[in-house]
């Protein structure tokens, strides 16, 4: 008998296992180091601790450059491409809040809700319901969100009556610093991960994304 055949036996003996990595409690310990390792993206959202009522704002149509620009500034995820429509919350020449539409990758619905966002520290009291209805009236109807939930707050789709559908698995981004790439971007501009790593960006993955639909 020769020494894996010894070691085999003397496990099956003392552990009922050929190999001691089946054993539970040695894949609960390895479970746990690697939860304890892993990295999750979760972007930190500053506090609507300023108030503002939508009541007295006024609802504008804004230009598309001008819809990017408030969300590369302001959104964690920045600007999205392929918007068709974009409205804004306005005070005092002032975007407090912000909803955009593309077209919807999935027929079965009229349209993608691809940015929801008020500008940061405020909250603006019935500020998603005013957009929402005005939304409605360009005949935006039918409508589906992708909402990744280490930038977005669900609270916010599920305020105007979005309902949830089913989640999605969590995808890898890369980070440094401020900067931050998805996977999907890094594959599509044909950039080796060996580059990115030598680059000083690190691997993460998010919270995954929730599907929301209003019909």
């Amino acid at each position: 008998m020769n020494t894996t055949e010894k070691r085999i036996q003397t496990n099956l003996a003392k552990y009922g296992v050929d190999n001691v990595s089946k054993l539970k409690s040695v894949q609960d310990k390895r479970y746990a180091t690697f939860e304890s390792k892993k990295t999750v993206l979760i972007y930190y959202h500053e506090p609507r601790v300023n108030v503002i009522t939508a009541d007295d704002m006024e609802v504008y149509m804004l230009d598309k450059t001008v819809a990017d620009n408030w969300l590369d500034m302001y959104h964690p995820m920045k600007a999205p491409r392929g918007n068709v429509l974009s409205l804004g919350l306005v005070k005092n020449n002032t975007i407090y809040a912000i909803m955009t539409f593309k077209k919807s990758r999935n027929k079965a619905y009229s349209a993608e809700l691809s940015r929801l966002a008020m500008l940061p520290t405020w909250n603006v009291i019935n500020g998603y319901d005013k957009l929402s209805h005005y939304a409605s009236e360009f005949g935006v109807y039918s409508v589906i969100a992708y909402v990744n939930t280490s930038f977005e707050n669900i609270q916010d789709y599920e305020s105007i009556g979005m309902k949830f559908v089913r989640a999605m698995q969590p995808t890898k981004w890369w980070i440094r610093n401020e900067k931050m790439m998805s996977d999907a971007s890094r594959r599509q501009r044909k950039i080796k991960q060996e580059d990115m790593t030598s680059n000083g960006y690190l691997p993460v993955y998010d919270c995954g994304q929730r599907v929301y639909v209003f019909e």
